[in-house]
């Protein structure tokens, strides 16, 4: 009857611990309990054996699991930089020496805040000696994103346990961030900034003193293609002018005023941000040198230059700032040594006194500043000090853009 009791007891407590734990667990577990117990009851040796190997089997398989899960092999294949809404493909492989463990292997994706898997888009193929995993992610905020996919998780032979296997692999994903619409802003900082245009000299820019020539750029007007240099050359050349000289403009990011305003779940910083994109396209676009300065503990400063190579240095500088901080725009760019040819464009999301008055003097020191206030989509903050501030900044001499909160 003692034997009875404790056998009970075993059940119960396996029983209890099992559920928790596996249902197929629970099931060799009461097998061999009650191989065991019929054994001692009827004192039969080859079943005593049986009941063993029913509870060894667990252990072995356990450990079977653990040595195939050990010797795994994990591959992540990822994109370094996208575009904020970009689709971005991501490859997981997972191989093991052990065939057996080809289709054992689960990787499991830990994707960071900001990002999510495109539905339906996971797929899982099996591929020589292991398994791959394929899926769409999108990050809809420009950031610099921590990709750690380095968790496995592998099923032993039996299906009872989950054995996971971390691996050290770490991988950084840039998101740049895209351009806000501005139609207006085409002509911001064009080449004829700080020089009279062609319509003020009263002549054609076919007259105009000639300067040099460079090699043709999309976009450039076809009759500005000087076809001597061009066959001379094997390739298009265009000629330039004296007013056509190549102009320096400065985007300088307001990290400060309007940071932390909501703004349809984005910081009405990222729409300034979105905003400098713009610009940057735009600018370098009709040939001007484009350089970037936004205030903060660490200042990012980005010296002018017109090429591809300048346009992503400055996306990575766009995609990483932060807002926030007790670092003035004003008291910034009022340090700026301004050279001839150069255009200044403010871009904030609350034009302060300060600004206007650090516009205007950067106006009185020779530069074109142009002053792009990027309204807020939700909770305007004073519009009347708003109004006050852009007009006393045109009134200053600088130029003023407004970008809709609708855009």
């Amino acid at each position: 009857m003692s034997d009875l009791l404790i056998f009970a007891t075993i059940l119960c407590c396996v029983a209890l611990v099992a559920v928790f734990v596996n249902k197929r667990l629970l099931v060799l577990l009461l097998s061999s309990v009650f191989v065991l117990l019929v054994a001692m009851r009827l004192s039969i040796p080859s079943m005593y054996m049986m009941g063993t190997v029913l509870l060894a089997l667990p252990v072995a398989s356990w450990f079977v699991g653990w040595y195939g899960a050990h010797h795994l092999r994990f591959t992540l294949i990822a994109p370094e930089s996208a575009f904020e809404g970009d689709e971005i493909a991501i490859r997981v492989e997972v191989v093991s020496p052990l065939p057996a463990f080809s289709v054992l292997a689960q990787p499991r994706m830990r994707l960071p805040d900001g990002m999510h898997v495109v539905d339906g888009s996971d797929i899982s193929v099996t591929i020589p000696s292991g398994v791959c995993q394929e899926s769409l992610i999108v990050a809809e905020r420009r950031g610099v994103y921590d990709l750690d996919f380095a968790a496995v998780m592998v099923n032993d032979p039996l299906g009872i346990f989950v054995i996971r296997k971390h691996f050290d692999q770490h991988r950084t994903l840039t998101i740049f961030p895209t351009a806000l619409p501005m139609r207006p802003i085409s002509a911001l900082g064009h080449q004829n900034a700080g020089r009279p245009t062609n319509a003020q000299l009263g002549h054609r820019g076919d007259e105009e003193g000639f300067y040099g020539t460079r090699e043709y750029r999309l976009g450039d007007d076809l009759r500005r293609i000087h076809w001597r240099s061009s066959a001379r050359h094997g390739s298009l050349v265009v000629a330039e002018r004296e007013t056509q000289l190549q102009s320096t403009v400065w985007i300088c990011l307001d990290s400060q005023g309007g940071a932390r305003m909501a703004d349809g779940g984005m910081p009405s910083f990222d729409r300034c941000v979105k905003a400098a994109v713009s610009i940057l396209d735009t600018s370098l676009g009709n040939g001007d040198a484009v350089g970037l300065l936004v205030p903060g503990k660490a200042a990012t400063v980005i010296a002018p230059a017109a090429s591809e190579d300048q346009r992503w240095r400055i996306l990575d500088a766009l995609a990483r700032v932060d807002s926030g901080g007790d670092f003035s725009l004003a008291q910034t760019v009022i340090e700026m040594d301004v050279q001839e040819r150069t255009t200044i464009a403010l871009v904030t999301a609350y034009p302060t006194p300060a600004i206007a008055d650090a516009a205007a003097r950067l106006v009185r020191s020779g530069a074109r500043v142009t002053v792009v206030y990027v309204e807020p989509k939700e909770m305007r903050p004073d519009p009347g000090g708003v109004t006050l501030a852009m007009d006393a900044a045109a009134e200053g001499g600088a130029d003023t853009l407004i970008v809709p909160g609708e855009v």
